[in-house]
């Protein structure tokens, strides 16, 4: 088949498709553009979930007669003209591709008049096939866009739109996202001719606390702790909570950064990490956190949608977050809830050692690019500084000066005792660490092998269960299902829930302990297990055999995930703190490698 050149407007309808999926991500835009054109207010009206009209008013800036047609052009924008700019942005739009991509997959009018002009002018284009024509139009300074039949000639698209009720539930989620990131913008909604909510911009000094409250509840003002950290050009600053077990999913997560409204793995994973030390349950947990950084360490241009963003400094920003959360939560009163862990104060210290000590010095940004930015305008510049001119009497100390670890240990963890500080990982399956000055090597996968013999056996409450999605088919011979028959029992005790279907079992239900397993593989080695067994299969004995047998992924150890499985084996198994086994730990003869070195010391004398 012959190579063509696809037609424009193909093109255009294909480049829609990765910025515009659904109508929320029509308003996303659309509000965006208008925060960047300096609004105070903007009203959002919707009909049809967004299927039928999306129209956004504002009171911005506006766009010049000249400007308006060039505003609905591919690749046409006023927030970069260079470079450097691209580098370096701090404008919430920068592509140039958000109103054409909509125009190409609906009707538009733009309205908008500035403060130069006497009158406004108005464009319409359908489908951006057709030429833009220009008329006069009553309007106020500002811009009104409205989106009418969005999806009109993408039928495929239009065709896998959910309900109106669940469309205008994201859009309604877009607008309360952005809207906690912008406390001094009024923002109103309306749905089908029903006015469903408003925001109103606060000027004092309680504005993000209104905000917040207006948006995520009184009740996560009154369960949560502000969080206010400052260490070079780094800023982090919200709310993060403490009441648990309000929360049983991720919708009252917000993340900003430069107040963009990102969804980022590295800040997640860290606040995820630093609660860990503390929550007993794997509760979900709720927060809002803006970190403000220069936005020259930082790159949005990596997904159409401007919703991820790359750090140049990732484990930087990463050890940050994650200190800071730590330190906030330690420092907060209610830290003697019954849903937080009593733990070792050890496991503090290796918790802490691997990023304390950044902070102690300015980061190094060497090997990062320091062009100058330059801009058509001085705006720029002046918003740039204003990022980080934040008033000194609103801030803590930096990190460096303001924490420092308490060696005296708090009374609640004065009688419990731990395996120790991990110092370092060695030949990724054993863990240095030191205690009371005493050198051990920790075998890893034995200490997971033990824990997993104590998770296995059932307790008074009954054994965790986890219920698989897609249920596992596994194909037998007969002589194995006459063995699953006798077995059934022992296997439902311990959580392993076969169902027979003529020559095959069905897994519907795996122990918790084991959920990680590749079962395909663990059930064929188990009914062999089973097999050569003469007499009768003890508990004890299957679950040794489980324990010794491991057929999951490869676990890359790391510091941390050596600290939470040290946390659960003194949780589940104290008695191995005081008598531990030979295959667990191993004391290293520091006194005999010392009177090694001193006697070849001597030697040479």
């Amino acid at each position: 088949m012959a190579i063509k050149t696809l037609p424009l407007h193909l093109i255009r309808q294909i480049a829609a498709g990765e910025l515009v999926e659904r109508p929320s991500g029509v308003v996303k835009e659309l509000l965006e553009n208008s925060l960047d054109a300096n609004s105070s207010r903007i009203d959002v009206v919707i009909e049809n979930g967004g299927m039928e009209l999306i129209r956004v008013r504002d009171n911005g800036d506006g766009i010049s007669k000249t400007d308006l047609t060039l505003a609905l052009s591919h690749h046409a924008t006023s927030k970069i003209s260079s470079l450097d700019d691209l580098e370096s942005i701090i404008t919430f739009g920068f592509r140039g591709e958000a109103l054409a991509s909509i125009s190409s997959v609906s009707k538009l009018i733009l309205t908008s008049r500035t403060v130069n002009q006497n009158q406004a002018w108005q464009g319409y284009t359908e489908g951006n096939t057709s030429e833009i024509k220009l008329k006069p139009a009553a309007h106020p300074i500002g811009t009104s866009l409205e989106v009418m039949d969005l999806f009109y000639n993408k039928p495929a698209r239009r065709k896998f739109m959910r309900t109106e009720k669940t469309e205008f539930t994201h859009i309604d989620e877009v607008i309360r996202r952005i809207a906690l990131s912008r406390s001094d913008v009024t923002f109103s909604i309306e749905h089908n001719g029903k006015f469903i909510r408003q925001y109103k911009a606060i000027t004092n000094n309680l504005k993000d606390e209104y905000r917040v409250s207006t948006i995520c509840g009184i009740h996560f003002m009154n369960n949560s702790v502000r969080i206010h950290c400052k260490h070079d050009n780094l800023f982090l600053h919200g709310w993060i909570s403490i009441d648990i077990n309000s929360y049983r999913s991720v919708n009252f997560q917000y993340c900003y950064v430069n107040g963009r409204v990102i969804r980022d793995k590295i800040i997640n994973n860290a606040v995820r990490e630093a609660y860990k030390i503390f929550l007993r349950y794997d509760n979900k947990i709720a927060y809002v956190l803006h970190l403000e950084i220069d936005p020259d360490q930082v790159d949005v241009n990596v997904h159409p949608a401007k919703h991820e963003i790359r750090f140049y400094q990732s484990r930087f920003v990463h050890d940050f977050i994650y200190q800071a959360v730590i330190n906030t939560l330690k420092n907060s009163a209610l830290m003697n809830s019954e849903l937080f862990f009593q733990i070792p104060y050890n496991d503090i210290l290796n918790k802490y050692k691997n990023i304390h000590n950044q902070y102690e010095k300015p980061i190094n940004l060497e090997h990062v690019s320091q062009k100058k930015i330059r801009t058509k305008s001085n705006d720029k510049i002046t918003r740039k500084k204003k990022l980080f001119d934040i008033p000194q009497s609103t801030l803590i100390p930096s990190i460096s000066s303001s924490y420092q670890i308490n060696t005296k240990i708090p009374l609640f963890f004065s009688k419990i005792e731990s395996f120790g500080q991990i110092l370092k990982i060695i030949r990724k399956n054993y863990a240095l660490l030191i205690r009371d000055d005493i050198l051990q090597l920790l075998s890893i996968s034995n200490a997971e092998r033990y824990l997993k013999q104590v998770q296995l056996y059932p307790r008074k409450n009954e054994l965790k269960f986890q219920q698989l999605f897609i249920p596992i088919k596994i194909k037998v011979t007969k002589q194995e299902m006459i063995i699953l028959d006798k077995q059934s029992v022992l296997l439902n005790i311990i959580g392993i829930n076969l169902q027979k279907q003529d020559q095959y079992v069905i897994l519907n239900k795996v122990p918790f302990p084991l959920r990680n397993q590749n079962w395909k593989i663990l059930i064929p080695a188990l009914l062999q297990y089973l097999s050569n067994i003469e007499q009768e299969v003890s508990l004890s004995s299957l679950v040794q055999w489980l324990s010794y047998h491991d057929f999951s992924e490869q676990v890359h150890w790391c510091d941390s995930k050596v600290v939470t499985l040290l946390r659960e084996l003194e949780t589940f198994c104290p008695k191995l703190l005081n008598s531990p086994p030979s295959d667990l730990i191993k004391i290293i003869d520091i006194d005999h490698v010392i009177n090694k070195l001193n006697y070849e010391s001597s030697k040479r004398r």
